[in-house]
This record gives C-alpha cells, structure tokens and sequence, in this order.
C-alpha cells in the first residue's frame, strides 16, 4: 500500500510540473518560433499564442495556462512555426508543423547536405 501512494505522489510531481509543449533547438543557428495552439474544446487554452526566440541548442516550454497541475491533462491542437534568424537579423522560414497530443516537444534540427530542416515530434517516431 505505501509502495502505491509513493509511486502516486511521485507520479504526480512529474506531472503537475510538466509543460503542455516544447520547442527543441538542435541547430547552431538563433530561431524564432510561433506556437498557436488551435483547441477549441473545453477547456479552452488560457494563452493561445506563444513566441520567443531560441538560443543555438536551448529548449523552451509553455503551459496551457499560468496555473499549475492541469498542463498535463489537456490534448493539445498547436501549430509550430519556426523561423531562422539571419545575419541581417531577418526571418526566414524554416519549417512549420502542427504537433498534437499531451506533453510535446518539437525538435528542430538543420541538414547542411541536404540544406534540409527537419521538424519532429513524437508522432514521426512511429513512421
């Protein structure tokens, strides 16, 4: 019964931290990148719309709202649009993705090969 309620509680400070999705920067590059979360459900998001700009290989994440515990719960419907930051400082677009699903996280990733970027979440690890 105590190993139960320990792995419960333990389960549940994982989760009451978590954030509803994550952008990934796995490029040397500075990014830019908009979040517009699509649900219109119940409960509808608090804060529909993020934006921020990434660091060379930093990561950043926004909850459902500013309350805490609830981030977890709720299926998200967001578009994820990234853009690189140029030397001029200008925006260039470098991929787009719409990432559903509960705790997300996109990572960004630049193929100089191919001169390809690449946006996975864990829905591409299925295919």
């Amino acid at each position: 019964m105590f190993r139960k309620i320990y792995l419960l509680s333990i389960s549940f400070f994982i989760f009451a931290s978590a954030n509803a999705i994550c952008v990934d920067n796995d490029t040397d590059f500075q990014l830019y990148y908009e979040i517009v979360n699509k649900n219109t459900g119940c409960p509808v998001p608090k804060v529909k719309f993020h934006s921020g700009i990434l660091q060379a290989h930093q990561k950043a994440c926004h909850a459902h709202s500013q309350a805490e515990g609830d981030d977890w719960k709720i299926y998200r419907y967001d578009d994820v649009t990234i853009f690189k930051i140029n030397n001029q400082g200008e925006k260039e677009r470098a991929c787009f993705k719409a990432v559903t699903g509960i705790i997300n996280t996109l990572q960004v990733s630049y193929h100089p090969w191919s001169n390809t970027w690449w946006c996975l979440d864990r829905t591409d690890d299925r295919d």
